[in-house]
């Protein structure tokens, strides 16, 4: 439950125990990558604590690029049985298996735990229900249509990716979430 913890608890320790201007006015939070993207969640959905928010290389999940089911390594997490059999040299089977633990978790579904977003009938990858809404509904981009009012009261919200990101969704998704930020 890091949201609650770094929305309430920490911010609370910090207010408690440091010379800080206790208020929404005075508080952003920053973010690199996954960082970036937990910066954008929090924003969002606690801008009654923050006012401001900068997301550096944010993992804007959206699908593009090298995040959608044209990448093998979605194929590959279907076939694991467990986390030792993934390859050093691939970090993808490892980060869908880490974002599908908060995306869509599932006690119930050893050994990883969640529910994949994608599923393979034949040779395709098709949507895998109620798992990729529930990825859907994380992403940024989606999330920005939820939380627009949110967004709104920000002071400032600064989104930085590079074009040349070794994740080409990164760039991509960003400048997507831009868009719709503009938009709205």
């Amino acid at each position: 439950r890091w949201e609650d913890f770094t929305s309430g608890d920490l911010v609370r320790y910090i207010d408690a125990n440091f010379r800080t201007l206790a208020s929404r006015d005075s508080r952003g939070v920053a973010g690199h990558s996954m960082g970036g993207y937990g910066t954008l969640k929090l924003v969002m959905k606690h801008s009654d604590i923050f006012s401001a928010g900068y997301a550096m290389s944010p993992a804007s999940f959206d699908w593009v690029k090298d995040w959608t089911s044209d990448n093998v390594a979605f194929r590959q997490v279907l076939s694991l049985t467990k986390l030792p059999e993934l390859k050093d040299e691939n970090i993808y089977p490892l980060a869908i298996i880490c974002v599908a633990q908060a995306f869509s978790p599932n006690r119930n579904k050893a050994p990883f735990y969640a529910d994949f977003p994608f599923r393979q009938e034949g040779k395709i990858m098709v949507p895998n229900g109620s798992a990729f809404e529930r990825f859907e509904a994380e992403f940024p981009i989606n999330l920005a249509l939820k939380y627009a009012a949110n967004l709104r009261s920000l002071t400032r919200l600064k989104l930085d990716a590079g074009k040349e990101d070794q994740y080409a969704f990164i760039p991509e998704a960003t400048s997507r979430l831009s868009d719709r930020l503009r938009s709205l």
